[in-house]
């Protein structure tokens, strides 16, 4: 059975991250026109649904260094050294161009997932496996993903 771990509302003025990410993708948030408040709320609602945890959304250069380009908060992110170092020992690649949502877990231990328009595959037995940790940073990269893709026509309807 496929079990998605979602976190809910626990009281205050704080929505769940399903409610954010309808409200991101579909525009109902206020918007500097660049997409930056947008990005930057969905990185500071990952940072709400991993207690706390900083949240980041990086992008590599030709040379595969990552470049911090929004955070969750003003709080400093570790180096984006330590996080290259993750990427390798994890046996990731790295091309140019790519983004990733990254959080710190501890000492050394990073939870990073792509920024992509096209949310994961299921787990092929149907169980998630993945961390919560990790379900939430594939939500907020989807999301991110989403909002980077060119909006799409729609088609005018006949009655």
């Amino acid at each position: 059975m496929f079990r998605l771990w979602v976190p809910q509302r626990t009281g205050g003025t704080s929505p769940a991250i399903p409610e954010v990410v309808a409200k991101l993708v579909h525009g109902t948030n206020p918007d500097q026109g660049d997409g930056s408040s947008r990005s930057t709320e969905v990185l500071r609602r990952a940072r709400i649904a991993l207690q706390g945890r900083e949240v980041g959304m990086w992008e590599s250069d030709e040379r595969g260094h990552l470049h911090l380009l929004a955070a969750s908060s003003d709080t400093e992110l570790p180096g984006p050294g330590d996080l290259e170092k993750a990427l390798q020992r994890l046996k990731i690649e790295n091309p140019a161009g790519r983004r990733w949502v990254a959080s710190r877990l501890g000492a050394g231990r990073w939870c990073i997932a792509p920024i992509r328009a096209t949310p994961p595959v299921p787990p092929p037995s149907g169980v998630e496996r993945r961390t919560r940790e990790r379900v939430t940073l594939d939500l907020a990269g989807t999301c991110l993903g989403l909002m980077e893709r060119q909006p799409f026509k729609t088609a005018a309807v006949s009655a």
